[in-house]
């Protein structure tokens, strides 16, 4: 993902999200089962639902993902 993303700012390249960028190098994308409330953030208002969805995963004492 990283180097997808490296790659297209060093050719100006702009995709339309990450695995555009994934497939414009070669790389395969796979699509897996997810909550209906894991919310893609694409600008800053989506912040807003996110936000509430894991405070309120956290309220329930649901484990949270670990980001790298």
């Amino acid at each position: 993902m990283k180097r997808a993303h490296a790659t297209a700012i060093a050719e100006g390249f702009i995709g339309t999200d990450d695995s555009s960028l994934v497939e414009r190098m070669g790389g395969r994308v796979r699509c897996v089962q997810s909550p209906r409330d894991n919310l893609k953030v694409t600008v800053p208002e989506d912040l807003r639902p996110v936000t509430a969805i894991l405070l309120g995963r956290m309220a329930e004492g649901e484990d949270l993902p670990h980001v790298q």
